[in-house]
């Protein structure tokens, strides 16, 4: 998982989810204590899992990675191109959600639409243009985001601040990615 340290690194960064903020709980924030990005609800799920010992407040560094890593990282992130990965991890991390707003984009609707992602959704994801899906995704968010009512008046600046720059490091990732094989359904025209 070569791009899931970029994508931490870009999760962790001050104003986001900066472990150096340390074990806190924000007023008014429904995800309720927090440290590094890890929710105590994940924490205590990762620890009913027997992934991690211990509390949450005296987790290592390493140990809030591999949180992140498996349950936000690796059920999904591996099995999509560079940028998008970004966009998953990030959108996972911040809203409970992100996996039906990832199916809307798409352009799945109704029962299709269930918040779990499997092979039709990941074959869509794969065959969807990158940096398109990247910005349908930081609108669709955004919106969602905006739509928390009496939320966004308190995080929707710093909600705003993190989707803007994950779409820019997003595209920044996508451009820079190797392009990898084109869509099953791909016509190839003989010259």
């Amino acid at each position: 998982m070569p791009n899931f340290d970029a994508c931490l690194q870009f999760v962790w960064r001050p104003g986001f989810d900066d472990p150096n903020d340390g074990h806190h709980t924000t007023a008014g924030d429904p995800g309720g204590p927090t440290y590094g990005g890890v929710t105590q609800a994940t924490w205590d799920a990762a620890l009913a899992s027997g992934l991690v010992h211990g509390t949450l407040a005296g987790a290592t560094l390493e140990t809030l990675a591999d949180v992140l890593e498996a349950t936000c990282w690796r059920p999904l992130c591996p099995q999509v191109p560079r940028g998008i990965d970004l966009m998953l991890f990030n959108g996972v991390m911040m809203t409970g959600a992100y996996r039906r707003i990832v199916q809307q984009c798409l352009g799945l609707v109704g029962g299709d639409v269930d918040g779990y992602i499997g092979p039709i959704t990941l074959r869509k994801i794969n065959a969807a243009h990158a940096l398109t899906l990247i910005d349908a995704l930081t609108g669709v968010h955004y919106a969602y985001l905006h739509g928390l009512l009496g939320l966004w008046p308190k995080f929707g600046t710093g909600w705003a601040r993190r989707l803007v720059a994950a779409q820019a490091e997003a595209h920044r990732l996508a451009m820079a990615a190797p392009p990898g094989p084109p869509p099953p359904d791909t016509i190839r025209l003989s010259s």
